[in-house]
């Protein structure tokens, strides 16, 4: 395997691409001189710097090619792991992710548009897509569900028959969430975007946060949760939203109203209890 990674190769590719004639004598820096013995190290005052004259960033260059099979002068290929395994000798080094616009996405009742296809998938089935093949002009709204479990279980809750039609996709975090905020991002105007979060601090933020939102999926009765609420989780998720209630002010009174219930009663459930107790879950501007 080779001895340089992702991180090596972009710090030699700047020295070389802009003829660097020195850098900091840094961590990483020291680890590529202990290996390959490439510069000279020199100590300025309390500052130590690696050297590089034309011969040393030739000799760089071609170590890092022989080592990788990258060359500096063009930097990091691009693409997912299968396009750089036919550059590279390590396909990690890859700076794009098949994940990147992919999401997870269902519908409760019509087909699943993906291109010029209607996919109808039996109960519990849901599709991992690139956004850009989903047939948007089908449909009238999006749902973003924030945890798995209760994106798979979505054609179980007991929403209103509008939403059966509506794309449903899953939020998740990291990578997933990533990919779905582009994806909204770059839908049209007349697609609605509606968001069902856990009824809790955390909840309300990812509410909040989601580019375009105009509606959000709240419990009827949300008060009828406060016995059963995660106390802990609540005070957690709270104390890093200091400034909650002067957001609230952005958006519409009644779901200001239905946040400050859940503020003041201390609520804090999951999806999944919901789907369990069958609870009536409605539509409320954002």
């Amino acid at each position: 395997m080779p001895k340089l990674n992702k991180t090596d190769i972009r710090l030699i590719t700047n020295v070389v691409k802009q003829r660097k004639d020195k850098v900091k004598f840094g961590k990483t820096w020291q680890a590529i001189f202990d290996e390959f013995n490439v510069g000279e190290v020199r100590t300025e005052g309390s500052q130590q710097w690696l050297y590089f004259d034309l011969v040393a960033r030739d000799e760089l260059q071609q170590l890092c090619e022989s080592d990788t099979g990258v060359s500096p002068s063009f930097g990091l290929p691009k693409g997912i792991r299968t396009d750089v395994a036919g550059i590279a000798i390590d396909e990690k080094i890859s700076t794009e992710s098949i994940q990147r616009n992919r999401v997870y996405c269902t519908t409760s009742t019509n087909p699943n548009y993906i291109s010029d296809e209607a996919v109808n998938l039996p109960p519990g089935a849901t599709l991992w897509v690139d956004y850009n093949d989903i047939n948007i002009e089908k449909y009238t709204r999006v749902v973003v569900v924030e945890n798995l479990e209760s994106f798979v279980l979505w054609p179980e809750f007991n929403v209103c028959e509008e939403l059966g039609a509506a794309l449903a996709v899953y939020r998740g975090h990291d990578m997933s969430e990533k990919a779905v905020i582009s994806f909204l991002n770059g839908l049209p105007s007349e697609v609605l975007v509606t968001v069902f979060s856990d009824p809790d601090p955390a909840g309300l933020g990812i509410i909040m946060s989601t580019p375009k939102v105009s509606s959000a999926l709240v419990p009827v009765n949300i008060e009828s949760f406060r016995k059963v609420s995660h106390k802990e989780r609540f005070g957690r998720q709270l104390t890093v939203m200091p400034n909650v209630k002067d957001q609230l002010l952005s958006f519409s009174v009644q779901f200001q109203q239905y946040a400050n219930t859940i503020i003041k009663q201390g609520i804090a459930v999951n999806q999944e209890r919901l789907c369990h107790q069958k609870a009536a879950i409605i539509l409320i501007d954002v």
